[in-house]
């Protein structure tokens, strides 16, 4: 966040750099009301007065995508192409879903012995049972540091999804509308805790 000479970049603070910042040319952290006269969307040059429009809309900027590019996006061109423009994907080649991992296959093999790199003799056992180039499930490793009798159950939890980008999380409102965090468990698993429907636990 500093100039060659050490000054600093974004000298206004916060909104000088999410106005100015650039990860590429003409792209920044937001993506309406961009260029000079601020027409643009997605791409374009800095707008000095682009917190502003955003300010006066509320925080938001709505920009519809065509109904032809917003299905099958992998490997729709029309969407591809604009997703280029607007810098989401740095290709407009169709993407392909690789379910098997080449690079996670070349770990297994030099935990077999094979190759110029080896890994350290102390996780060997490891990278050659958990990184299957399959999607595989495999219990947690720390799971050897708990007791399974004492704690049978594990839980996978996250901010909920439309929270999930730390600009939900400003919304006062929003915070408003999911008021209880909900812990879904199968019927037998709750029977056989002892736990009814809306228990805490």
């Amino acid at each position: 966040m500093i100039n060659t000479d050490g000054t600093a970049k974004y000298p206004g603070g916060y909104a000088d750099y999410i106005t100015n910042h650039e990860r590429r040319p003409g792209l920044g952290p937001l993506a309406g009301w961009r260029g000079e006269d601020g027409e643009s969307y997605g791409a374009g040059a800095s707008n000095p007065d682009q917190l502003q429009r955003y300010i006066d809309n509320e925080g938001f900027c709505i920009h519809p995508i065509p109904p032809e590019h917003q299905f099958y996006r992998f490997a729709n061109q029309g969407y591809l192409d604009w997703a280029k423009t607007m810098g989401y994907v740095t290709s407009s080649d169709q993407i392909v879903m690789k379910i098997y991992s080449e690079a996670l296959q070349t770990f297994v093999l030099a935990a077999r012995g094979h190759g110029r790199v080896q890994p350290p003799e102390t996780h060997r056992q490891r990278i050659a049972e958990h990184f299957d180039p399959l999607p595989i499930w495999y219990a947690p490793l720390e799971e050897g540091l708990v007791d399974t009798e004492e704690f049978p159950p594990h839980a996978l939890t996250q901010r909920p999804m439309h929270m999930y980008h730390s600009w939900g999380s400003q919304n006062a409102w929003l915070r408003q509308i999911p008021g209880a965090k909900k812990m879904y468990i199968s019927t037998r698993m709750g029977a056989q805790l002892g736990i009814a429907n809306d228990d805490w636990i």
